[in-house]
């Protein structure tokens, strides 16, 4: 580490970085004014396999229509909730595996997010109405 002026400020060099075994990574430097310094991080829980990455929304921007892609096949219905920027749910839909589309052409227009659940994986999309 480098002092600076300001003697709680320092910039570390060539610390020593590796990963443990349990996810945690420690980094370690000997250098003044430390005879060695030693941090660990903690890592962050992570579940993308709760994420649903196997469905798309189109068109985008949307005006009558909003229609559904599905990347994988599975036969599990989708419970779509399109919710308003404030927070609200302004529209309900469960698709069956046959279904690909859902009418939105009551939603004023602007910005929409729409929440996708399949099982117990789900993903949130952002979509414009005209």
């Amino acid at each position: 580490a480098i002092i600076e002026p300001d003697p709680l400020l320092y910039t570390i060099v060539d610390p020593t970085v590796t990963t443990n075994s349990d996810g945690f990574q420690t980094m370690t430097y000997t250098t003044q004014p430390f005879l060695q310094y030693t941090y660990r991080n903690t890592p962050v829980l992570n579940t993308p396999e709760n994420d649903l990455a196997t469905v798309a929304i189109y068109p985008n921007p949307a005006q009558n229509v909003l229609h559904f892609q599905k990347t994988a096949t599975t036969e599990l219905a989708l419970d779509v909730r399109i919710i308003s920027v404030s927070g609200q749910v302004v529209q309900t839909n469960r698709l069956e595996a046959s279904q690909k589309s859902v009418n939105i052409a009551m939603l004023a227009p602007g910005l929409y997010f729409v929440n996708i659940s399949e099982g117990n994986k789900s993903s949130t999309h952002k979509l414009v109405v005209r």
